[in-house]
């Protein structure tokens, strides 16, 4: 058996050349969405946001958590007791339309080292060990440094999943 995943607006051409049976997940309803961001924020943040954030997630749960993470580290959406409040007017604050923007946004407030040791790891390709990375990166103290900093930030679990000090495998945070 092989299971394969893909974008539902592509058109695999192994679609139509092969006997399969397709799986069609949806996407989050409002409901669930709202709650998957309000567990990351902490508690419900302003109506406004939750709005915004439901309007831009589009059912992706994946989507729905990375934009509600960058707020926080943006330092735009602050923990309040319970209740997560803004730290600008709601129309200052950049919502990315993608998950590749919201990515994008959190390796540009790296520093320059840590963008080095993601660039590395990017083409030394989706598994490697962090003994591959070193020897690439020939200090070995960068390493360590900048991919616990990586995995602070949760960059570990989305640019680079699979990198660790040594042998590696998935994460299971």
């Amino acid at each position: 058996m092989v299971v394969l995943t893909h974008r539902p607006d592509e058109h695999a051409v192994w679609r139509t050349r092969a006997p399969f049976t397709q799986i069609v997940l949806p996407r989050l309803s409002d409901q669930d969405v709202v709650a998957m961001v309000r567990s990351v924020a902490g508690g419900p943040p302003p109506p406004a946001l939750e709005r915004l954030l439901l309007d831009k997630a589009e059912g992706s749960p994946f989507h729905a958590e990375e934009i509600t993470r960058s707020l926080i580290e943006e330092g735009y959406l602050v923990p309040n007791g319970g209740a997560p409040r803004l730290t600008h007017p709601i129309e200052e604050i950049r919502i990315p339309g993608t998950v590749q923007e919201v990515i994008a946004a959190r390796l540009d407030r790296l520093g320059a080292q840590a963008k080095r040791v993601v660039q590395v790891a990017a083409v030394l390709g989706r598994q490697f060990s962090g003994q591959q990375l070193a020897q690439v990166l020939v200090r070995r103290d960068v390493t360590g440094i900048h991919c616990e900093h990586m995995r602070v930030c949760g960059l570990r679990r989305v640019a680079i999943p699979y990198v660790t000090p040594g042998a590696v495998g998935p994460p299971h945070d």
